[in-house]
C-alpha cells in the first residue's frame, strides 16, 4: 500500500472508532483488506457501528472485511471484491452488488431485500437465514454456495448458476428461475411454489420434501433428480425430462405432465399421479404395479403393454371404480397408439371391472333397502 492509502486507512479506522458518519462516503477503488466496520471498546460491549447508508464501495478491494450489524442501505458494491468477508446482521436493502465478487463470504441474518446481484460471482459462500426478497439476480453465479433457511421470494434468478448449491429450507415462492442451473443442488425441505422455472436445469438435484405446488416447470431438465416426498400437485410439468429420477412418495396429483419423459422413473406405492395429464408422455421401464393411474389422462402416451402387470395398483388395492376408469383410459391410449394387443387386454379388463362395479353397486343398494325397512 502507498503512504496515501495507509493514511486513508488510519483516518477511516479512527472515524469508525468514534462512531463517525459515513453516509454516502466514497470508498470506490480503495484497497481496504481486513477492515472491521465497527468498534468495541471492551469485549462483550455493544459495538459502535457507523451509518454507511448510500456509501460507495464500487471497485474496492474488501478482502476479509467485517460488516457486523452495518447499516448499508442503498450502498454501492458494484465490481467490489469482498472475498472472505463477514456480513452478519447487516441492513443491505436496495444495495447494488452488480458484478461484485463475493467468494468464500459469510453472510448471516442479513436483509438484502430489493438488492441487485446481477452477474455477481459468489462461489462457496455461506448465505444463511437471509432475506433476499424482490432481488435481481440475473446471470449470477452461486456455485457451491449455501442459502440455508433463506427467503428468496419474488426474485429474478433467471440464467443464474446454483450448481452444487445447498438450499435446505430456502423459500423461492413466486421467483423467476427461467433457464437457471440447479445441477446437483440440494433443495430439501423448502418451497418452490408458484415459481416460473421454465427450461431450468435440476439434473441430479435433491428436491425431497420440497413444495412445488402450482409451479411452472415447462421444459425443465430433472433427469436423475431426487423428488422423494416432493409435492408437485397442480404443477405445470409439460415436456420435463425426469429420466431416471427418484419419485418415491412424490405427489403429482392433477399435475400437467404432457409430453414429459418419465422413463426409468423410480416410484413406490405412495407415488401419486391421480388426475395427472399424461398425454404424449413417455413411461417406460417404470414399475406399473405401484403406479397410481386413477383419473389420469392418457392419450398417445408411450407405454409398453408388456410392462404392465396383470392387475394395476388400483385393482390390487380393491379400488375397483378407479381401476375401471384406469383400464378405460389404457384402452383409449393403446387404441391411439395402434397397439391392438394392448387395446384388447385393456378392453377385457375394463369389461370385467365394469361387471364387478355393477355387482357392488347393486349389493350396496340392496343393503340400503334392507337398512331402511
Amino acid at each position: 500500500m502507498s503512504s496515501e492509502e495507509y493514511s486513508f486507512r488510519d483516518e477511516l479506522m479512527e472515524k469508525i472508532k468514534n462512531g463517525g458518519d459515513l453516509k454516502g462516503f466514497d470508498f470506490s477503488g480503495r484497497f481496504l483488506p481486513g477492515i472491521k466496520f465497527y468498534y468495541r471498546h471492551k469485549k462483550g460491549e455493544d459495538p459502535i457501528v457507523p451509518d454507511m447508508t448510500g456509501a460507495n464501495f464500487s471497485g474496492a478491494m474488501l478482502h476479509n472485511c467485517d460488516f457486523l450489524d452495518g447499516n448499508l442501505q442503498n450502498a454501492n458494491f458494484e465490481g467490489a471484491d469482498l472475498k472472505g468477508s463477514y456480513i452478519f446482521g447487516a441492513d443491505l436493502r436496495d444495495a447494488n452488488f452488480t458484478k461484485a465478487f463475493i467468494n468464500n463470504c459469510h453472510i448471516y441474518g442479513s436483509n438484502l431485500n430489493g438488492a441487485c446481484l446481477n452477474e455477481v460471482k459468489c462461489h462457496e459462500s455461506l448465505v444463511s437465514a437471509c432475506e433476499l426478497n424482490k432481488c435481481e439476480m440475473l446471470g449470477a453465479d452461486f456455485t457451491g454456495s449455501s442459502f440455508k433457511d433463506s427467503n428468496i421470494v419474488e426474485s429474478n434468478l433467471a440464467y443464474s448458476n446454483f450448481t452444487d448449491a445447498y438450499m435446505e429450507g430456502a423459500r423461492l415462492v413466486y421467483s423467476k428461475l427461467r433457464n437457471a442451473n440447479f445441477t446437483k443442488a440440494v433443495l430439501f425441505r423448502g418451497d418452490l411454489g408458484k415459481v416460473d422455472a421454465r427450461f431450468a436445469i435440476f439434473r441430479g438435484a435433491v428436491l425431497g420434501k420440497y413444495d412445488t405446488e402450482v409451479g411452472q416447470f415447462y421444459g425443465a431438465n430433472m433427469g436423475r433428480a431426487d423428488f422423494t416426498n416432493a409435492d408437485f400437485r397442480n404443477a405445470e410439468l409439460v415436456g420435463v425430462n425426469m429420466h431416471s429420477a427418484i419419485a418415491h412418495s412424490a405427489n403429482f396429483k392433477s399435475a400437467n405432465l404432457r409430453s414429459a419423459n418419465l422413463c426409468n422413473l423410480k416410484i413406490n406405492e405412495k407415488t401419486n399421479m391421480f388426475d395427472a395429464n399424461l398425454v404424449r408422455a413417455r413411461i417406460k421401464n417404470v414399475d406399473f404395479s405401484r403406479l397410481r393411474l386413477g383419473g389420469a389422462n392418457l392419450f398417445e402416451t408411450m407405454i409398453n403393454f408388456e410392462e404392465i402387470p396383470q392387475s394395476i395398483w388400483e385393482e390390487q388395492q380393491g379400488d375397483f371404480m378407479q381401476a375401471w376408469e384406469a383400464y378405460s383410459q389404457l384402452k383409449t391410449n393403446f387404441k391411439s397408439l395402434g397397439d391392438r394387443r394392448g387395446e384388447r387386454w385393456a378392453s377385457k379388463k375394463e369389461r370385467r371391472l365394469r361387471g364387478v362395479c355393477r355387482r357392488l353397486m347393486q349389493k350396496n343398494q340392496r343393503e340400503k333397502a334392507v337398512a331402511m325397512k
